[in-house]
């Protein structure tokens, strides 16, 4: 029932007189670099990199947030920033005359089923990016969200590659789709 309410929400964000946008949320799976095969390599201390992906239903693209573990971890705080960072900065590409918005994703509650969270959709409300905002959760373990998709398209261009710095797998974020779907962006 999930997935049929889903497909619904997009198929209503991509007709052209609609007042709605479908977005898709989500984390990537935790990255390390350097990528190395090496065994010695294997016993070193790696970098760990969070990838946050954004997915526009009606536009059918996805936009992604990378961070390290210097930088921040993959709480609440890191979530809702990259939210309020992709809808109120005009950088990023984001722009929509839509005033109704449903978000999608993972019923994890230390990331997006909280207070942070919450929080901040109201001040995008209070500010008047939007007028109404729906936050709908699948049930646990049916989640299958557009981002899943990206990912994998990620993970199999990493692969081929083996990225040794973060330019490298920002690069690798970016190229990743043949047809451009996804955007890599920096936190």
């Amino acid at each position: 029932m999930a997935r049929k309410m889903m497909n619904e929400d997009g198929a209503n964000s991509r007709c052209p007189d609609s007042d709605v946008r479908t977005v898709q949320f989500d984390l990537q799976q935790q990255m390390y670099l350097p990528t190395l095969t090496h065994t010695q390599m294997y016993y070193s201390r790696q970098l760990a990199f969070v990838n946050m992906g954004i997915h526009l239903e009606d536009e059918g693209r996805g936009i992604m947030f990378l961070w390290n573990e210097t930088v921040g971890q993959r709480g609440s705080n890191e979530i809702a920033s990259c939210l309020y960072k992709f809808f109120t900065y005009s950088e990023i590409g984001y722009t929509t005359h839509k005033k109704k918005l449903i978000l999608w994703s993972d019923n994890c509650g230390g990331q997006n089923k909280n207070q942070a969270v919450l929080a901040m959709l109201l001040v995008l409300i209070a500010k008047g990016f939007f007028s109404e905002i729906t936050h709908k959760f699948p049930v646990k373990g049916h989640t299958f969200l557009a981002c899943d998709r990206d990912f994998a398209i990620i993970e199999k261009a990493k692969k081929c590659a083996k990225p040794l710095i973060p330019k490298d797998l920002i690069e690798l974020i970016a190229n990743a789709a043949k047809k451009k779907t996804i955007l890599g962006s920096g936190y």
